[in-house]
């Protein structure tokens, strides 16, 4: 093709592209509802930076934003009923000692775990592999994502499912331990909580409430724990626990305080505020037991 064709078909080609282009749906073909120029709406921001949390190598629908606060984007099934194991048989109490025994059906299982003190057992456990195995208010959790009580998939309690039930776009998951057990639970994040880290708070944990402090999992709010082994004095004012006197006659100035300070020192500031603030509290109740 000659230049003066080259030109006159470029020229042409573009004005008609251009005028239909115009004609069909504005100057940019962005209200054409039924092509290419369709509006896209972009994916929730829930916080800059945020990475997915994997558990070997498989995305689980979670997302850890840079101050470490955790949130569901999805709900991602989590496969194969990973941390179970069965009954032996030889445990120490035995509650169980087959599915059977647990009223059947898929997610009822005879397991082999431990008690609060340590000895082993057989215990019926209920488990899942995605939310609709769960009852309405509760999603799947799969193990891997933060500290829980058991390292099967558990129900837990949810105020969402995802981010696209929070108008932040933030499903926050909470976990602390409570000093019995990790209370754990998903609700909404919002500008108006009480706190978002731990370091906002007075206590030890900005986090969900535990199940007998109302309607679960609450709201946001500073959290410190409730229960310890030890049964605390009640008085008219409330739970009676002795002041604080810091003494070393217990240890000797030997191994054990050795051991203490070797384990303290692998902690950072933080880790180290709220194991003594944790271990004061259960130190406390544990010695009000006795009156």
């Amino acid at each position: 093709m000659s230049e003066a064709g080259s030109d006159a078909g470029s020229d042409a080609g573009s004005e008609a592209g251009t005028e239909a282009g115009t004609d069909d749906g504005g100057d940019d073909g962005s209200d054409d509802d039924t092509g290419g120029g369709m509006d896209v709406p972009a994916p929730p921001s829930h916080c800059p930076g945020e990475v997915p949390i994997l558990v070997d190598g498989v995305d689980t629908g979670y997302y850890e934003c840079p101050d470490g606060t955790i949130h569901r984007n999805e709900a991602v099934a989590c496969g194969d009923l990973v941390g179970i194991t069965p009954c032996a048989g030889t445990e120490m109490f035995l509650g169980c000692t087959t599915d059977a025994d647990c009223g059947g059906g898929a997610f009822n299982k005879c397991v082999s775990d431990f008690d609060f003190y340590g000895y082993s057992q057989c215990t019926c456990a209920t488990t899942c592999t995605e939310d609709a195995d769960c009852a309405e208010g509760n999603v799947c959790l799969c193990p891997g994502i933060v500290n829980k009580n058991k390292p099967w998939p558990t129900c837990e309690p949810a105020g969402c499912i995802d981010g696209s039930d929070c108008e932040s776009n933030e499903c926050g998951l909470s976990s602390w331990n409570n000093g019995c057990e990790f209370s754990v639970g998903l609700q909404c994040r919002s500008d108006d909580d009480v706190c978002r880290l731990d370091e906002d708070c007075p206590t030890i944990y900005c986090a969900l409430p535990g199940p007998a402090d109302g309607q679960y999992p609450g709201e946001w709010g500073c959290q410190e724990p409730g229960c310890a082994i030890g049964r605390p004095l009640h008085c008219d004012d409330g739970v009676r626990t002795a002041d604080l006197v810091a003494r070393t006659d217990w240890s000797d100035e030997g191994a054990l305080l050795a051991s203490a300070r070797a384990m303290a020192a692998s902690l950072d500031t933080s880790q180290r505020a709220a194991a003594t603030a944790h271990w004061t509290t259960v130190a406390r109740m544990e010695h009000a037991s006795v009156a």
